[in-house]
């Protein structure tokens, strides 16, 4: 499978990248941007698990 690198501007809590992943897209690198501190702390609480 082919992986790409993502860049997610105004990315709140990294619903683009859950949506990657249950559509099997692979992700290479995936660099985000968010401001909202609300959305910050709720992102840094989620617990990425990557599978092989």
């Amino acid at each position: 499978m082919k992986k790409v690198n993502v860049l997610s501007l105004f990315d709140g809590i990294s619903c683009g990248r859950l949506a990657m992943q249950r559509a099997n897209i692979g992700i290479n690198k995936y660099y985000a941007s968010e401001i909202n501190e609300y959305a910050i702390k709720i992102d840094k609480k989620i617990i990425q698990i990557q599978s092989s």
